[in-house]
This record gives C-alpha cells, sequence and structure tokens, in this order.
C-alpha cells in the first residue's frame, strides 16, 4: 500500500472513532508529541497522537488508538486497547517509511476534583514493520491531557 494509501486509512480510523464514544475532546502533550483524546466517562475512548523527530531522522509519526477502560475510579482510569501509526520520513518530501500495531495499556489519574486535568502513563508493545524489516519492541510515555467543556454524565 502506498504512503497515501496508509495516512488515508489512519485518517478513516481517526474520524470513525468519534462516532463510536461519547467525545469530550482532550488536548495533551507529552514524550509521544501532541495528544487529542476523548473523556474517559463512557466504556470506550479514542486517544490520536502526532509525533514529531526533527534533527537527523527527521520523521512524523501519526498515531490512532481506541480504548477500552477496564478500571472507572473516581480518581484513576486503566485502559487497554490497539492501535495504529506510521513512521514517515520528510528529508526530500514524504515517504513512508513503517507502518505499526500498537496494544497500548495505560493509567489516567486526575489529580483535581473536576477532572479537567489528566496525568497519563502508558506502556505496551508495539509491532513495526517496513519493507525490508519487522520489529516487535516495548513503547512507554507520560502524557499531560486539558479537557476541554464539561464531563459527560456517567
Amino acid at each position: 500500500m502506498k504512503l497515501s494509501g496508509r495516512l488515508l486509512l489512519i485518517l478513516a480510523a481517526f474520524v470513525a472513532s468519534f462516532h463510536f464514544v461519547e467525545a469530550q475532546p482532550g488536548l495533551g502533550v507529552g514524550s509521544s508529541g501532541l495528544t487529542v483524546k476523548t473523556s474517559p466517562t463512557g466504556k470506550f475512548g479514542f486517544i490520536g497522537r502526532l509525533y514529531f523527530d526533527v534533527g537527523s531522522n527527521n520523521f512524523i509519526v501519526p498515531q490512532v488508538n481506541l480504548i477500552r477502560w477496564f478500571i472507572n475510579e473516581e480518581k484513576a482510569k486503566f485502559y487497554g486497547g490497539f492501535g495504529l501509526n506510521a513512521a514517515i520520513t520528510i528529508d526530500d518530501g514524504f515517504n513512508y517509511s513503517s507502518t505499526g500495531l500498537r496494544l497500548p495499556l495505560g493509567i489516567e489519574y486526575f489529580p483535581f476534583e473536576s477532572k479537567p486535568f489528566s496525568i497519563a502513563v502508558e506502556g505496551g508493545l508495539l509491532l513495526n514493520t517496513a519493507e525490508d524489516y519487522n520489529t516487535l519492541g516495548f513503547t512507554s510515555l507520560v502524557e499531560l491531557t486539558f479537557y476541554l467543556g464539561k464531563p459527560n454524565k456517567e
């Protein structure tokens, strides 16, 4: 599949995910780059991320994750799910580098009673595939998120 087809697949998953979850958007930043999330008030959620590496590698990695909340306590929420990502080099135009399958597990902590702000820690498996190699590795991140609007009713 060419680069444009893979990006369209990731974009379609991003758009479709908002139809399956109650979306109270959250915007965040962390070790994984920029984040867009849905509020953890339902059983299912969405996490979209965009990671940039400018320097020696020069690439961007868009990522979409569909998650399920397994433990939904007042102050902390535990989730797991699956996701897709694509690494795109930007040296001489946009060139596809690899595609990945993610299996994230994470915990999101809400330090304030009104829940507009959260701190998340996530880890998981990542299978990257490219034309000439496949790799299986571990991924981890720390993230700060601010949720917009009023929380949805649980």
